[in-house]
């Protein structure tokens, strides 16, 4: 497949008003440019391809290495939210997770807190991950597949870590979070190829 590129080039010239006065200006122009004519775009383009899922392999790696002491929320949480705002509507809140029972009452308003912010940050972070490799494969079930490895590896990384525990329990919210970003992103190309099919045949 050819792979078109632009080329923003600038192109001088000059402009005489009157034998004392001589403007000079640029001139900028598209200059389309063919893949197979300069491979060097071509391989720009495939690496641009990578830079996110490279960006969050590091994010994640440098997270699951951190002890909890130093990955913990709670002295910014006590300085951002000093008024505990919507307490009582959250206190009223009791969350089941696998077996246990998570509420204010049981760990505090910022430890709840922080459990919130911390598992759905697992679901985001795996559905960008997800998002990522289905960048570069265009295969659903191989992203899928993929992002579930490297979470159950991101959680082996974390029993190497002073102060963390793995667990099986995130390791299923981020295949939650690879299944949701994949199935919006499945819709959307749904939908967009419906949307172009409709409009082809009214014309």
């Amino acid at each position: 497949m050819c792979l078109n590129y632009f080329l923003i080039v600038c192109v001088p010239g000059t402009q005489t008003i009157n034998e004392s006065k001589t403007n000079h200006f640029f001139t900028f122009c598209c200059v389309p440019v063919s893949s197979h004519e300069y491979p060097f775009y071509g391989k720009i383009r495939t690496m641009k391809k990578y830079i996110l899922f490279i960006l969050i392999l590091i994010a994640i790696f440098y997270s699951s290495g951190q002890t909890y002491e130093e990955q913990s929320l709670i002295p910014d949480l006590k300085r951002w939210l000093p008024e505990k705002p919507f307490n009582g509507v959250l206190a009223s809140l009791q969350i089941s997770y696998w077996g246990q029972i998570v509420s204010i009452e049981e760990r505090g308003y910022y430890q709840f807190i922080e459990f919130l912010i911390r598992k759905s940050a697992h679901i985001v972070t795996f559905g960008v991950v997800a998002v990522s490799i289905f960048i570069i494969t265009k295969r659903y079930l191989l992203s899928f597949i993929i992002t579930v490895g490297i979470a159950a590896i991101d959680e082996y990384h974390q029993s190497l870590t002073g102060g963390r525990t793995p667990s099986i329990q995130d390791v299923f919210l981020d295949t939650f979070g690879a299944f949701l970003a994949l199935f919006i992103i499945y819709l959307i190309r749904y939908f967009q190829l419906h949307k172009k099919s409709r409009l082809f045949k009214q014309t």
